[in-house]
């Protein structure tokens, strides 16, 4: 066997079965990203409306209280969106965190 088959093997074994350092778990990624698409979508149905009424009232008058009521709205939506960002990359710099 050439060293480059025994590495393949070894690679393939890996992937395969796993070891007692290293398992490689199968995850349907396809699933993870569309139960976060239908999350994130369900959010910006939630706020959408209020957050173009606030545009609305915003622009129509500035004056008064519609900028402030429309940033709390936006720091809500922004705030339930980091939420669902924090699930998917917990850490600062957006690493996923490796359980064992």
């Amino acid at each position: 066997m050439t060293p480059e088959e025994k590495y393949l093997a070894m690679f393939d074994d890996v992937f395969k079965n796993g070891t007692g350092v290293m398992k490689i778990i199968h995850v349907d990624i396809n699933a993870e990203f569309d139960q976060i698409g239908e999350a994130m979508n369900e959010v910006a149905q939630r706020f959408a409306h209020r957050l173009a009424l606030d545009l609305e009232c915003v622009l129509a008058r500035y004056d008064g209280p519609w900028y402030d009521e429309a940033m709390q709205t936006l720091s809500d939506y922004r705030t339930a969106m980091n939420e669902l960002h924090e699930k998917q990359a917990p850490t600062f710099m957006g690493e996923p965190v490796i359980k064992d």
